[in-house]
């Protein structure tokens, strides 16, 4: 397959805005950030007191981190 027409470039965009926002989205609990970052959960906890990563929250009040807090550290 050729790239090039504009429908091409449009489904190039919206995969990469899907993907954008999938990596934006909090998927992972503390316990699985802790375990893929090798950062213990206190220290996440802290870094969030301190502004460094900013984690969505569920509405119990469950911590979310994303792809991007991922990156991040």
């Amino acid at each position: 397959m050729q790239l090039g027409s504009r429908d091409d470039v449009g489904r190039i965009r919206s995969g990469v805005a899907m993907t954008n926002k999938r990596s934006q989205q909090g998927v992972y609990g503390i316990s699985g950030m802790s375990e893929l970052s090798g950062v213990g959960p206190q220290t996440l906890r802290l870094y969030e007191r301190r502004g460094l990563l900013a984690p969505t929250r569920t509405a119990g009040g469950t911590r979310r981190y994303s792809d991007v807090d991922l990156n991040t550290l």
